[in-house]
């Protein structure tokens, strides 16, 4: 607008001395093994007295375990994973319902849970009929010791969907 103005303004383009920001290679992805997932299942435990976990996240994340097996075997993100709540799910007919409020996409979405996540849910669920959401208080925080515990820590958070989203390429095409 200056430039239009008048030259009396600005005898030139402030921003063409701007470098261009050069696009970095992005990092490869990367695929849990099945052994660093077990890990993470595993780190789903109370971390208040393990050492090797820094002191400032050094929480109880047992409650952490079904939200972490969700995004382990449906491949939900970790941002819809903070807004599912118990209602979303149904272990009767094994679906996992992302509706549009919840979803990073806008879209609604039903997820048919393997059997896996299925006998996961129904061996930890808090009880018979849980309600609210899913993640636990201090989810960020636990969430944090997990990946820390079990070694992904510097991974990448989308981890997890992205290690269900590669087992289940490979598995059905």
């Amino acid at each position: 607008m200056a430039l239009k103005r008048s030259p009396a303004w600005v005898d030139r383009n402030p921003c063409s001395s701007i470098s261009k920001r050069t696009k970095g290679r992005k990092a490869p992805v990367t695929v849990l093994t099945v052994k660093q997932a077990r890990k993470v299942i595993g780190s789903c435990r109370d971390l208040t007295q393990d050492t090797e976990v820094p002191q400032l996240i050094r929480v109880d994340a047992s409650d952490a375990l079904c939200a972490v097996c969700i995004m382990l075997f449906a491949g939900v993100r970790p941002a819809e994973m903070k807004r599912l709540e118990w209602k979303d799910i149904d272990l009767e007919e094994g679906t996992l319902f992302v509706s549009n409020l919840k979803a990073k996409t806008d879209r609604s979405r039903e997820i048919a849970m393997p059997d896996t996540l299925r006998a996961w849910l129904n061996q930890h669920k808090p009880s018979e009929q849980p309600e609210g959401f899913i993640c636990p208080k201090n989810w960020d925080r636990k969430i944090k010791a997990i990946r820390h515990k079990s070694g992904i820590s510097k991974s990448g958070k989308d981890q997890l969907r992205k290690t269900f989203a590669s087992y289940h390429l490979q598995a059905f095409g």
